[in-house]
């Protein structure tokens, strides 16, 4: 069966300052993303102190989850690297743990290739060289651009993937209604929002090709 397995890499993980209490973190959110996100087949395991991973069945929600790590580990920046094919060895259902196969070995390569940027990204290989080229290209520009972003753009813009209305977010932050659509419109965040609907369509036809 073909998998997704999701490999995620801390950029420089080492100069993060109270590392014990990120490392609560981040456990916290992975926790709640193994508890909530359909898709997940194999639960988010942190595997070293910088990597973590997991295994999902689908496409499904595999974007708005690693958006969902993005903004909540601001400004902690994280490398995923998404291998699509297959394991050689049985899904373990309890942690992302033990695992071979291809699907593990294209993520892995991947990692190794996305080292050299320093920014927050995801790229998506399935061992062929142009499949997912434009997908990939096109992920690139978008988080080079959103590399710039303050934090509370990073809130509104998933506040927005998640279908959140100004007035709620208005009583969620510390920012007016008129700061909030500033945000809003100065970044074009409900562009990204489109551009991301849009990205999920297009990994999730490629996937079932």
């Amino acid at each position: 069966m073909k998998v997704i397995a999701l490999i995620a890499d801390i950029v420089q993980s080492k100069e993060i300052p109270e590392r014990e209490q990120f490392q609560k973190k981040i456990s916290s959110i992975l926790s709640s993303l193994n508890n909530e996100s359909t898709g997940v087949i194999s639960p988010y395991t942190i595997t070293l102190g910088d990597e973590f991973q997991a295994v999902y069945e689908n496409a499904d929600n595999l974007i708005k989850d690693i958006i969902h790590i993005i903004c909540k580990l601001y400004p902690v920046r994280i490398r995923f690297s998404i291998g699509i094919n297959v394991l050689t060895t049985e899904l373990n259902d309890k942690s992302a743990l033990g695992m071979d196969g291809p699907a593990f070995h294209i993520a892995r390569d991947g990692i190794e290739i996305l080292k050299k940027y320093d920014f927050s990204i995801i790229q998506i290989y399935d061992g062929k060289n142009d499949k997912f080229e434009f997908v990939n290209k096109s992920l690139m520009l978008n988080f080079l651009i959103m590399a710039s972003w303050k934090e509370n753009t990073m809130k509104i813009f998933e506040k927005l993937s998640n279908e959140n209305k100004v007035k709620d977010m208005i009583n969620e932050m510390d920012i007016s209604q008129r700061g909030i659509y500033k945000i809003i419109n100065t970044n074009k965040l409900l562009n990204y929002v489109e551009y991301f609907g849009s990205i999920k369509k297009e990994i999730k036809e490629k996937i079932e090709e």
